[in-house]
């Protein structure tokens, strides 16, 4: 199976284009999302997705504001250089499996997803989610586990 690497900004219209079947929607396709479910996202398919809402929008600025400050950080921390990448197979379907990485090093064995701290996520930080990872809600868990393939 051979991976393909999209030089694509995050966000843009090529990009969603080149999305197909992405991470960040597998927890709908398993409907265990709280931002949707496997209906829904069957329609998006269908149809296109909605403009996002000013709310969203500002939302989506304020994720790409942390995601940069972490990658700084892991850069100094790690002695590694990150770029967010978007990363697919072609598996004979109709799009492609797809997978946006906040970051990822040049090697590709290090990779980053980043979320903005919420009650879901400091709860699980609270009860230990750093040495287990399960504690981490389903929605991400399964995002991530796509990304790993």
């Amino acid at each position: 199976m051979q991976v393909k690497t999209y030089n694509l900004t995050q966000g843009t219209s090529e990009w969603l284009a080149a999305r197909g079947y992405s991470a960040s929607d597998f927890a709908r396709a398993l409907n265990i999302s709280p931002y949707g479910n496997r209906d829904g996202l069957i329609e998006q398919y269908c149809i296109g997705s909605p403009e996002p809402t000013p709310m969203q929008q500002e939302i989506f600025a304020r994720g790409h504001i942390v995601e940069k400050l972490l990658i700084e950080w892991l850069e100094v921390e790690l002695g590694e250089m990150f770029s967010p990448v978007m990363l697919g197979v072609d598996v004979g379907l109709a799009m492609p499996i797809t997978a946006s990485f906040d970051g990822i090093n040049f090697e590709r064995t290090l990779a980053t997803e980043c979320k903005t701290l919420n009650a879901a996520i400091r709860e699980a930080m609270k009860n230990g989610a750093d040495k287990n990872a399960r504690l981490l809600p389903a929605h991400y868990r399964a995002q991530m586990c796509q990304q790993a393939w």
